[in-house]
């Protein structure tokens, strides 16, 4: 039915229609139905051009075919490859890092591994979070992050952030930088994987808040695979916040799919998000590997309750990472590291 009638007879109407004739008179002239000659006509009012331009394909093609004259396609796949590399640089991202760590001399190098803090949150025990930043910085051990620091930098959903969070999006941004900022001063930040809470923003406004900061340490998106490389050992740690694999019978379902399809040669392979952790340590192509579900500081939530019918779980475990000899410790409470810090 669009075209039912030819441009003439539409451009024959709109000159009518610029006489002052309306559209029962035009419709009489012309021959066609007076609801067609309305809509013509309201289309012309709103500055909508149904009439096409005769010379519109003609010129299109004209002028493609004289770019293809003087265009070679290995150029523009050139510019496309400098465009890639500056948006690399420019993103702030690192997801495939080495940590060079030769000249420590120490037994044992210690990381915490932690996620799904939710500052914010009214559900977040920001008690026992406390109590872990305090160790931290007491013992300077490393701390890799493993995402969902925060419960919102943007508000995503209006209502529920709203009415769950005891910080506003602001209070939540500038408390964490400067966290953030305490940690690198004092040599305890190791990495920071961002999860999904801090990608919010970054979907929204097209870049997170924290590659704007100099933090100093390699910050990755949602997945970071990095090595820590001593002098004659070495290990390759997988980090991903939110990865794909859920299994009510397997908490390490994610961690296993990561490490067959992707990393074999993986020594830890850690997630997060779901908040309820578990450590496995499996023998696959013979060797020993970590598998790990990071906890939650984010206790009784609604969330929790309406899927578990439980409390979720604190863990925030240490790997001790032998510099000597290969070989990782589990540590399954702080205060067991006092023993191997020296």
């Amino acid at each position: 039915m669009k075209n039912k009638y030819s441009d003439s007879i539409k451009e024959e109407a709109y000159k009518l229609w610029q006489t002052g004739l309306g559209r029962i008179k035009i419709s009489q002239i012309l021959g066609i139905p007076a609801s067609t000659v309305r809509n013509w006509i309201n289309s012309f009012k709103n500055g909508k051009n149904i009439i096409k331009d005769k010379n519109e394909d003609f010129n299109e093609n004209e002028d493609l075919n004289i770019q293809l004259l003087n265009t070679d396609w290995r150029k523009i796949i050139n510019q496309a490859i400098q465009y890639a590399d500056l948006q690399k640089e420019t993103s702030g991202y690192q997801n495939e890092f080495e940590i060079d760590l030769t000249n420590y001399d120490k037994k044992y190098f210690g990381i915490i591994f932690s996620s799904d803090w939710h500052l914010g949150s009214a559900w977040t025990d920001y008690k026992e979070f406390m109590k872990m930043i305090d160790f931290i910085l007491e013992n300077k051990i490393k701390i890799s992050i493993v995402g969902d620091t925060i419960d919102n930098f943007i508000l995503k959903h209006l209502k529920y952030p709203m009415l769950n969070s005891t910080l506003t999006p602001r209070l939540q941004k500038l408390m964490l930088l400067n966290l953030l900022n305490e940690l690198v001063k004092n040599d305890c930040l190791l990495n920071f994987c961002l999860g999904n809470h801090e990608l919010f923003d970054e979907r929204l406004v097209g870049a997170s808040i924290l590659t704007y900061f100099n933090l100093k340490v390699p910050i990755s998106h949602n997945r970071a695979v990095f090595y820590l490389k001593f002098k004659n050992i070495k290990y390759k740690i997988v980090e991903v916040h939110k990865a794909l694999g859920s299994s009510i019978y397997n908490k390490t379902h994610a961690a296993q799919r990561e490490l067959r399809w992707h990393h074999p040669d993986a020594d830890v392979i850690v997630t997060a998000h779901r908040h309820f952790p578990c450590v496995v340590l499996d023998y696959n192509f013979r060797k020993f590997q970590w598998l790990v579900r990071l906890g939650t500081f984010k206790i009784t939530d609604e969330y929790t309750y309406d899927y578990w019918d439980k409390s979720a779980t604190i863990l925030n475990p240490i790997f001790l990472f032998n510099t000597k000899i290969h070989e990782i410790i589990w540590l399954q409470k702080l205060e067991h590291y006092k023993h191997f810090k020296e």
